[in-house]
């Protein structure tokens, strides 16, 4: 009886932890870089300072993130699974640099193309609600999930 997909590969330590699993991906990190693999092999989308503490796969697999020193997205066309895509684009979002850093404690998908995003800019307290979109990398203030004020 089968159970589903293994992901053989991440047997054993090596630094390896796994944060986010779908139908057919799992999003893991070694060390400071960020993995997607669909169990037969796997690809290396970025990399994050302090290692990745949370990611997000899209309910079509399209695309994912891990964030913490930031974030980075593996990204494919609609419909595509971003593992297999003949066409995919792997970039970073507020990772240093000019626009500062984004210290990323929670990722989910919020929409197909949308990624929820709890975090801080970097020498701020309080955490913050935001919306990204993975295609043009806006970011937005973001509500609740589900409209559910803040108290």
């Amino acid at each position: 009886m089968a159970h589903g997909r293994h992901f053989a590969d991440l047997i054993g330590g090596g630094g390896r932890c796994p944060l986010a699993v779908s139908r057919g991906l799992l999003v893991y990190h070694e060390y400071e870089d960020a993995w997607v693999t669909d169990g037969s092999g796997r690809r290396r989308f970025g990399s994050l300072y302090g290692d990745p503490a949370c990611a997000a796969i899209a309910d079509d697999e399209s695309w994912c993130a891990a964030g913490g020193a930031g974030i980075v997205i593996a990204r494919a066309a609609v419909g595509e699974s971003v593992f297999g895509a003949a066409s995919r684009a792997d970039v970073q979002f507020a990772t240093g640099g000019e626009g500062g850093t984004l210290w990323v404690t929670a990722l989910w998908a919020s929409a197909p193309r949308q990624l929820g995003i709890v975090g801080a800019w970097a020498g701020e307290e309080a955490q913050r609600l935001w919306s990204l979109d993975v295609d043009t990398l806006a970011l937005s203030p973001a509500g609740f999930p589900g409209g559910a004020a803040a108290t």
